[in-house]
């Protein structure tokens, strides 16, 4: 799976993919934030700047950054990493960052941006509230009344979040299914398969107004899909390109089939799994490239996520007048800004001492 090695004794992913993984992931997301962004002061219903073949970037943004958390999960526990190990594992990478970004919203915008009435007992308590089931997962970015009542977003504070609960679903799942499955390929490819198909059917009925109750449960089968490709990609990494013009074939042969397919046949959901699968060579060909400026890039992708909503809208808060690009630029730089200053402290906070620092034990 690499550039100039392939995959060694044990089985692991090479290294320098690896590394790239950060930085890869941070362009998602910043595709995401152009996105949100382009649509932030005119409201939703209005398609993102670079939307293409019916859907929006940040669409397909999301659905990448799901398919290399699929791809990592299942190269976790192919590695040994499964029960309280592994989920201890990504609850310390999203967690303390979630409960950091809530608290400053809840303690700082909120007060800053809400309607000082509700700065009483009960606003106080629902601000607890919000906090508690944000940082759980139980019901992440809710409404906060009182909040930016006159944006297009109404109280919207951190519209990113409600996928993180979705993510740990998958993470479960992963669990689940790897446990069941043994982990043998055979049954991860069925199980991918079976995901691409049941949101085909589900999208479908849904697009047509057929099955209303299909709402709440699309999200999980737009996430599952991406997540077991990704793991799929990782379980067949030996069949499949391991440098970055192969990848890029493969995206550039993708994305044609979905656009001959958005052009003489209508639409249908598979335009939606052949353009996520075109973006998600993409990434993975940049994974594989021999680019060295993409190669230890700091953890920044999920503080710039949570920033990106809350961050958009106090600007516009602020700046009413602000133009579109004017808005996108900001948000982006004000987002990297803040995640890079949270890095550098935590750091600075919880790196380990040196060698140096450590006291060495007194000897007789």
């Amino acid at each position: 799976m690499s550039v100039n090695a392939n995959i060694d004794a044990v089985g692991n992913a090479d290294p320098a993919v690896v590394t790239r993984l950060n930085a890869v992931r941070l362009l998602a997301v910043l595709c995401v934030g152009v996105g949100y962004g382009s649509t932030m002061a005119i409201g939703p219903g209005t398609a993102e700047w670079l939307a293409h073949l019916g859907y929006d970037p940040s669409w397909f943004g999301l659905n990448v950054l799901f398919l290399l958390s699929g791809f990592m999960a299942w190269r976790s526990v192919s590695e040994g990493r499964t029960g309280l190990t592994y989920l201890r594992s990504r609850a310390r990478r999203t967690l303390p960052a979630l409960a950091l970004y809530t608290l400053a919203v809840a303690s700082v915008l909120y007060p800053l941006l809400c309607n000082p009435e509700r700065l009483d007992a009960d606003g106080i308590g629902m601000l607890l509230l919000y906090v508690t089931k944000t940082v759980t997962l139980v019901s992440p970015g809710g409404v906060m009344p009182g909040a930016l009542d006159e944006q297009p977003y109404m109280c919207l504070l951190q519209g990113t979040v409600w996928t993180l609960r979705w993510g740990a679903v998958l993470h479960l799942g992963t669990l689940v299914l790897h446990r069941v499955t043994a982990g043998r390929t055979k049954h991860l490819l069925i199980a991918a398969a079976g995901s691409v198909a049941a949101y085909w059917v589900a999208a479908s009925l849904f697009a047509g107004g057929q099955i209303d109750a299909l709402e709440p449960v699309t999200p999980a089968l737009r996430f599952s899909y991406p997540w077991l490709l990704g793991a799929s990609v990782f379980a067949l990494r030996h069949r499949l390109p391991r440098t970055g013009a192969g990848w890029g074939i493969v995206a550039l042969l993708l994305m044609g089939l979905a656009g001959l397919h958005h052009e003489f046949a209508g639409w249908s959901p598979l335009i939606d799994v052949l353009a996520t699968s075109s973006w998600a060579s993409v990434a993975l060909a940049l994974l594989h490239t021999r680019a060295r400026w993409l190669r230890g890039w700091p953890p920044l992708a999920l503080p710039v996520y949570l920033g990106l909503w809350p961050v958009a809208q106090t600007l516009l808060y602020l700046v009413p007048t602000l133009s579109v690009t004017g808005l996108i630029l900001l948000t982006l730089a004000v987002s990297v800004g803040l995640a890079a200053t949270v890095y550098w402290v935590s750091s600075g906070v919880f790196r380990p001492p040196a060698a140096s620092q450590l006291k060495r034990p007194r000897t007789a």
